[in-house]
């Protein structure tokens, strides 16, 4: 029985046939046959290829990791996310020194949830997240000298970045992993960046009680994704093992 796993990739800037079937560890010819209304010479980006995808593309020879390590990494990652970029929104009315040891260590989150991507998933993907989340991290520091100027124009802005930051997560975590739902990965990444947008709102305002209870829902909000994330990962680098 011949192994297919289908898949749906994205065209890509510098996407060629050759290198995404090599990447998925198919064959030109097959791509070509399962898009015919594709001219494989002149790949439009946006353009979705349905791929049947190799036994072994992408797959770790054997996980790296046990599952329970799996699951507390992920959550210990995206939980120490969302404590320290409320650190960094609550230290913006403080002093520069203090902000910037948080910023410091805020800025190496995206690096420590990458190393835990690659155990799975190509270095493209992986850099590409890490690439993103790095954004995010800028946003949100550009955002809360936004606030401190009272430019609520420049605020949203910022938001709507994050907000699209937050599909491209998605898209890109669905396609590396199709145990993995786009729609319900966007939905959570794009509560939590309006999660930031209101908690920055609201400290600036100085309404501490309801900016602390919107960063305990983004606390279950990432507990939801860290925990799917896993999952996903167990189906689809574990399970299939056995």
């Amino acid at each position: 029985m011949i192994y297919c796993r289908l898949i749906t990739h994205t065209i890509k800037e510098g996407d060629t046939l050759y290198l995404l079937a090599r990447r998925y560890q198919t064959t030109v010819p097959a791509i070509t046959l399962m898009n015919p209304g594709v001219n494989p010479y002149n790949l439009q980006i946006g353009t979705k290829l349905k791929i049947c995808m190799g036994e072994d593309g992408y797959r770790p020879e054997q996980p790296q990791m046990s599952e329970r390590q799996l699951w507390e990494d992920m959550r210990e990652v995206l939980s120490s996310q969302g404590m320290l970029e409320k650190m960094f929104i609550d230290s913006s009315n403080f002093s520069t020194e203090n902000r910037d040891a948080v910023m410091q260590r805020l800025a190496q989150n995206p690096q420590d949830f990458t190393d835990i991507l690659k155990m799975y998933y190509s270095d493209a993907d992986s850099n590409a997240m890490k690439m993103m989340q790095t954004q995010w991290i800028a946003q949100l520091e550009e955002m809360t000298e936004a606030a401190k100027q009272i430019d609520h124009e420049r605020m949203m802005v910022l938001s709507e970045q994050m907000r699209e930051n937050a599909q491209g997560m998605a898209e890109v975590l669905a396609e590396s992993n199709p145990e993995l739902d786009e729609e319900y990965l966007e939905q959570l990444l794009v509560k939590l960046a309006n999660s930031a947008y209101e908690d920055v709102n609201l400290m600036m305002e100085q309404k501490y009680p309801q900016a602390l209870m919107v960063h305990e829902d983004a606390g279950r909000t990432r507990m939801e994704l860290a925990d799917y994330l896993t999952d996903g990962i167990i189906k689809n680098f574990y399970d299939k093992k056995m």
